[in-house]
């Protein structure tokens, strides 16, 4: 990860007031949901359904999509509709800057309010250009590697070509606490508040349980409506997909952790700070 620009850099993202209180759930393609709708990647249809189900029966707050919908598919255009239909959506982005084909021309507030911007680089995965149309709310999710292969934590600036990127938490954090994210002589202000961060702007998850703070729940059992209204209104819904493929992540050799555990802890972690 390029060290972050020595410069001071702020700037105000628009954002939609929430409410402060941190309340997350996570909503896994699992295998229960594989068995009746077919293998991962489900055809996108589902996360059209599954989006209007959480928002109109649900009433979630907030709904993450944390899957990579880089490549186009037949059914995005039912996608793409509903993602435009609600306001209350974010989605992921990973990129490198190993290749010298990566060429970024945006900064931290392009990246957060829906620029297509993304594309002026070609690597790591991104949503299609379509998808980034669609969503108002894109974040990075880039985490950092020990020399152990551990993962020590999580990059809530992204630095590419000289210009900043804001991660998926702390881009929700600062929509629901309505603060400005700002980068000053290499540290990293949620509003006023200086975070305390490790080494290349990364937030540390060494503190992060063992067991999961935050309530599962089955995306085929969502969508059918057969959870319970009261467990999911108002709440954050993070989608992940959990399987063979997903295999957990190491933080240390006692304790680990998948990738939706990291994001949701980390983004509650700053909501409550």
């Amino acid at each position: 990860m390029i060290k972050l620009i020595l410069i001071v850099f702020s700037i105000l993202i628009s954002c939609e007031t929430f409410g402060f209180e941190s309340k997350i759930a996570i909503l896994y393609i699992d295998q229960k949901t594989e068995e009746k709708i077919g293998i991962f990647p489900i055809k996108r249809n589902y996360y059209a359904d599954v989006i209007k189900t959480l928002n109109e029966f649900y009433k979630a707050k907030i709904i993450v999509v944390k899957i990579f919908l880089d490549l186009p598919k037949p059914e995005d255009k039912l996608l793409i509709s509903s993602i435009k239909t609600y306001s209350n959506l974010y989605t992921q982005a990973l990129a490198t800057n190993e290749k010298e084909s990566c060429k970024a021309n945006l900064n931290l507030k392009d990246l957060g309010n829906n620029s297509l911007a993304l594309h002026d680089f070609n690597c790591g995965w991104i949503p299609n250009k379509q998808m980034s149309e669609a969503f108002r709310n894109i974040g990075m999710v880039n985490g950092i590697m020990s020399k152990e292969k551990f993962v020590t934590g999580l990059s809530l600036v992204n630095s590419i070509n000289g210009k900043l990127y804001p991660s998926l938490p702390l881009l929700i954090a600062s929509h629901i606490k309505s603060l400005s994210i700002s980068v000053k002589e290499n540290q990293v202000y949620l509003g006023n508040k200086k975070l305390i961060l490790k080494n290349e702007a990364s937030y540390p998850i060494d503190s992060i349980p063992e067991k999961s703070p935050f309530p599962t729940y089955s995306f085929i059992d969502v969508l059918n409506k057969k959870i319970n209204k009261v467990d999911l209104i108002d709440k954050m819904v993070f989608i992940f997909y959990r399987g063979e493929k997903t295999p957990s992540l190491k933080i240390s050799k006692d304790k680990k952790a998948n990738q939706a555990e990291i994001i949701a802890w980390v983004t509650d972690s700053l909501i409550k700070l």
